[in-house]
């Protein structure tokens, strides 16, 4: 199979096309992580929730390969979370640069940075969901 090679403007520009898709899985990762502590609190077989996405219009990739793995508090590390942090924060940097704004960015740095208090930095960027079982008082 083929590594899939895409232009993405001038050259000299990887560092940036790299954090802006991180910054975009984190927020996607921390996203997943809320929907799946609210859907938890709200008596929501959350097994069924990761089904009823699949194929849908809020599936994507991270349920696909964090899903599971979030609800079972497996955080073997694929990527650390402290290595996601800092690309956020890179792309929170390129933003600023540029001019522009990334706020979901920021508030997936804010997120990670707790993760990093809590001591879970060595651990899958994942491990997200305990920060937000901690703001919310729950376990998945």
């Amino acid at each position: 199979m083929g590594e899939k090679i895409v232009v993405c403007g001038e050259a000299g520009q990887g560092q940036a096309v790299k954090v802006i898709t991180q910054a975009i899985t984190a927020v996607n990762c921390a996203t997943l992580a809320q929907g799946l502590v609210l859907a938890r609190q709200a008596g929501v077989n959350v097994d069924a929730l990761l089904e009823t996405m699949d194929g849908g219009s809020s599936d994507s990739t991270m349920r696909a390969l964090k899903g599971k793995p979030m609800l079972e508090h497996d955080f073997t590390p694929l990527f650390k979370l402290a290595h996601m942090l800092k690309d956020v924060q890179l792309c929170l940097s390129e933003a600023r640069t540029a001019g522009g704004t990334f706020p979901f960015a920021g508030l997936a740095a804010e997120l990670y940075g707790a993760g990093m208090g809590r001591g879970l930095g060595d651990q899958d960027f994942a491990a997200v969901i305990e920060v937000i079982e901690g703001l919310t008082g729950s376990r998945t």
